[in-house]
């Protein structure tokens, strides 16, 4: 369960760093099951987090299919979490790229996008209102 994970730790330390972005971008997925298959994802954040100021495009790449993946599922605590990986996303267009306006673009498109989960954009309004972007909560 911990092999692709302990994998990518040993690419990291042998400076496979690209190789690490690969397996964000693309992860292969666990499979649990108990009765009825189930798809889970790896917990990966971990590498995005130390990856982030190297590779921040491909970085927003990865929260934001974090993000959108918990859209798709329409809960508040999934929506929280969403709002969670956009607030990275935030923190890298603005604090790494220095591209405030390209943040303001795709996050406003976000809102139109989902603008009828209004449940959803209460969670966005939560994480406007915080100045914060540490995954660790």
């Amino acid at each position: 369960m911990k092999d692709l994970e302990d994998y990518m730790r040993i690419c990291l330390d042998k400076n496979m760093k690209k190789e690490v972005v690969e397996i964000l971008l693309n992860p292969p997925h666990k499979q649990h099951s108990v009765g009825l298959r189930v798809e889970t994802e790896y917990d990966l954040d971990e590498f995005a987090k130390r990856l982030k100021e190297e590779f921040p495009e491909d970085i927003i790449k990865y929260y934001w299919q974090k993000a959108y993946s918990n859209i798709q599922n329409g809960n508040r605590e999934t929506y929280s979490t969403a709002a969670r990986y956009l607030d990275m996303v935030k923190h890298i267009y603005i604090d790494i790229l220095n591209e405030k306006s390209k943040w303001e673009q795709r996050f406003s498109n976000l809102k139109v996008e989902f603008k009828k989960r209004p449940a959803f954009l209460e969670e966005l309004e939560n994480y406007e209102r915080k100045e914060h972007c540490d995954l660790d909560d």
